[in-house]
């Protein structure tokens, strides 16, 4: 397929340069390109060699990528456990660079998956971290993700006053950043 021959021309171009972060981000689209096909060993395969290539690059913050990519790669196979271990690297990893870009994405997508096996006080603290990694830097986008998951977890506990309240922070959110 196209995708994959560019990837694949991407990889080769990266390690021309030994670019090793270059080929990690090569090799976790490549995964995630046979994961949209349904290629659960490929997958896993080319996000492997992510997270290989990845620590030979020497940056926590692309290793936290790799290993996200394959959490993703995990959940999509409804591998949520596998899922959420993988995550909890790419989180401890991102707070020991101190990315809140990182942060607010790894604990909305850990409360994402606490929330799909039903452990909503936890899916409800990850959902609340990522929406002030968020706005520590600003990222409406992500706090208004992390504040309609929160509203969502509200409904699924049947407290219906919680989620409006939820609701409404958002849209003031939304109003205040003019989005």
């Amino acid at each position: 397929d196209v995708a994959e021959n560019y990837l694949r021309l991407s990889l080769e171009q990266s390690k021309a340069i030994r670019d090793f972060e270059k080929q990690s981000e090569s090799y976790r689209y490549l995964a995630l390109n046979f994961m949209q096909t349904n290629q659960k060993d490929s997958a896993m395969f080319y996000s492997t060699r992510a997270i290989n290539t990845a620590r030979r690059s020497g940056s926590k913050s692309t290793l936290s990528l790799a290993f996200n990519n394959q959490a993703l790669i995990y959940e999509f196979f409804g591998q949520i456990e596998l899922s959420v271990a993988k995550n909890f690297v790419s989180l401890k990893l991102a707070e020991e660079v101190r990315n809140n870009m990182l942060l607010a994405k790894y604990s909305r997508e850990i409360g994402y998956s606490q929330k799909l096996i039903l452990n909503l006080s936890d899916a409800e603290r990850y959902f609340r971290n990522s929406f002030e990694y968020s706005r520590r830097i600003s990222d409406r986008r992500q706090m208004a993700l992390a504040l309609t998951n929160l509203a969502n977890v509200q409904l699924d506990k049947k407290q219906l006053k919680q989620m409006v309240k939820y609701k409404n922070f958002l849209l003031k959110v939304l109003h205040l950043y003019q989005y």
